[in-house]
């Protein structure tokens, strides 16, 4: 949808730097126990929906100094078309849709700006903001591999017009992943939750060079793969961040095992 900016999507590959070759800080486990055979598949899952979340979360801030409809349609979505824009009892809603490779996406964003807790139709003099995404995937094509999911992020943010922005949030994830091989089809089905709460960001000219001071990520997953041939085969998921003062602190749980890694995200 737009580019990332390093730091706010350093704690994305902090995750997946600690989780697939163990981090180097002294306090983390030198030897991964989780052995399920999904481990990479959720790692990229998991990381994909907080990278989402993140950024978001950095573009939803920067939507605060826009000074138009248009100024936040620039910021949400770039130079892609946007099919409708309407305001709805003070909300600013967006829908952009597009279809290419035999996928069909469609994305509903919806923005709103409060002051002390009362909704305004413009986010001048603002010091609040909550922001909705709905991302809803299709494959066309299912004689072939394909994807389909829908996706929900909510967030909110406070004290948008100080120093520093407070963030909190909750999403959603419902994934299937149809591979097919000859006239074998192995299918995976992710349900994923998650919640990040006082996620901290220092202003540095803009949002997206924040740097966290504070804040937890939490998700719970559930993954059930159904092979070719046999049985679905179902597990659990649990995914912890904790930051503080630019350091990551991350443990993930399947099956009663759990692996603990450290980060640090940026400085201070």
């Amino acid at each position: 949808m737009r580019s990332r900016n390093v730091m706010l999507v350093s704690l994305v590959t902090a995750i997946l730097a600690g989780l697939l070759v163990g981090g180097c800080s002294k306090s983390t486990t030198p030897t991964n126990p989780i052995t399920n055979s999904e481990y990479g598949y959720m790692v990229s899952q998991v990381s994909g929906m907080a990278d989402s979340l993140v950024d978001l979360s950095g573009l939803g801030l920067n939507m605060t100094v826009a000074t138009s409809s248009d100024g936040l349609i620039d910021i949400a979505f770039g130079p892609m078309p946007v099919d409708s824009v309407m305001i709805v009892d003070l909300w600013h809603i967006f829908l952009l849709t597009n279809s290419a490779s035999g996928v069909s996406n469609q994305w509903i964003d919806s923005v709103q700006f409060l002051k002390d807790g009362a909704a305004q139709d413009n986010p001048a003099g603002a010091n609040q903001m909550s922001y909705v995404r709905n991302w809803t995937q299709t494959g066309l094509d299912t004689t072939v591999s394909y994807t389909n999911l829908t996706s929900r992020i909510v967030f909110n943010a406070v004290s948008t017009d100080q120093v520093n922005a407070v963030v909190s949030g909750q999403f959603t994830l419902d994934r299937t992943d149809a591979t097919k091989s000859g006239d074998q089809t192995t299918k995976r089905e992710l349900s994923l939750a998650g919640a990040i709460t006082n996620y901290t960001v220092e202003r540095y000219g803009d949002w997206h060079d924040g740097c966290p001071s504070e804040g937890t990520l939490t998700i719970e997953a559930t993954l059930t793969v159904t092979p070719p041939t046999g049985d679905p085969v179902v597990s659990t998921w649990m995914f912890d961040v904790e930051v503080e003062n630019g350091r990551a602190m991350i443990t993930t749980t399947e099956a009663g095992l759990s692996f603990v890694t450290s980060a640090r995200l940026c400085n201070l």
